[in-house]
């Protein structure tokens, strides 16, 4: 719900913007230098590939599959990347009462209405950085907080090589600007319609912060409440604006299945996060703004 063709700075910058792209983790990630060498944007890229290769499902050998092969009362030991993931999902999964859960996944949720993933599924052990499955039915999605890791990380890569201006994305999911580039105040970045993919319901301005969106017209019926396993009926699209992608990814999740009081209450109680829920209808949906600024599109 991040429209990458229309991330635009707003004015014109007096050193030109390197652009590249590369796929990974079944997307488009783009990189915006602000006159930066290339093998920075490289490096980055394969940050990703890195971090795909530790944190997906689908691969065999990382740390989730092999979690996910786990009997109830296993511990396995496991690396940084999926030790920071889960313990970052279940610290929002606890904020936000269970609407977001990694040991859910989308597949096994739809398959049956009456699907439970009752907290917890896993317990984490800060000091020995090992995980233990609590259940024999665990299965591990990171796909709801992993390209948002990956950014975050990409950008520890980019700063590493000395670069202090861009921007990163993962495809219309979630971005992260760096910083502006000079002479510029902020990135602009355009909110697609939900309902409408040539148009846009506005412009936020980003600078050292993460935005990311879900929407039901792009993502389908993969976003179910892990609480229920029916499928989101409330927003047609949530963005959040979170310091980091990986909890920028997460809570635009979540917020698609949570409650109103649930909305209301969370960002009462997180004055660093900011969201933008899109009710219906589809074709002119109400925005319900809880700190998101968003400004007109030109």
């Amino acid at each position: 719900m991040i429209d990458p063709a229309l991330i635009q700075t707003d004015a014109s910058s007096a050193a030109p913007l390197v652009r590249l792209s590369h796929e990974a983790m079944a997307c488009t990630f783009e990189v915006w230098i602000d006159g930066q060498d290339r093998h920075a944007a490289e490096a980055a890229f394969d940050e990703a590939d890195r971090i795909e290769q530790e944190l997906s499902r689908f691969v065999e050998h990382s740390d989730v599959s092999l979690l996910n092969r786990c009997r109830s009362g296993e511990t396995i030991r496991v690396g940084i990347e999926a030790f920071d993931c889960l313990k970052l999902a279940l610290r929002v999964q606890h904020e936000t009462h269970g609407a977001f859960d990694v040991t859910c996944s989308a597949d096994s949720a739809i398959a049956s209405a009456t699907t439970r993933c009752p907290p917890p599924a896993i317990r984490l052990d800060e000091k020995d950085h090992t995980v233990t499955v609590l259940r024999d039915d665990v299965r591990i999605d990171l796909g709801g907080i992993g390209k948002g890791y990956a950014l975050d990380k990409m950008t520890e890569i980019l700063s590493g090589w000395g670069v202090a201006r861009g921007l990163v994305h993962a495809g219309q999911s979630t971005v992260l600007a760096i910083a502006a580039p000079e002479d510029d105040p902020a990135w602009s970045v355009s909110l697609r319609h939900p309902a409408e993919s040539d148009a846009c319901l506005g412009r936020v301005y980003l600078d050292r912060s993460a935005l990311s969106g879900s929407g039901r017209s792009i993502h389908g019926g993969h976003i179910v409440d892990p609480r229920t396993g029916q499928p989101a009926d409330g927003p047609i699209a949530a963005w959040a604006l979170a310091p980091s992608a990986a909890e920028a990814d997460a809570l635009s999740t979540a917020l698609m299945v949570m409650t109103s009081p649930e909305v209301e209450g969370y960002f009462e109680n997180h004055p660093e996060i900011a969201g933008l829920l899109a009710m219906p209808p589809a074709e002119k949906p109400r925005l319900l703004d809880f700190g998101m600024e968003l400004r007109p599109h030109p």
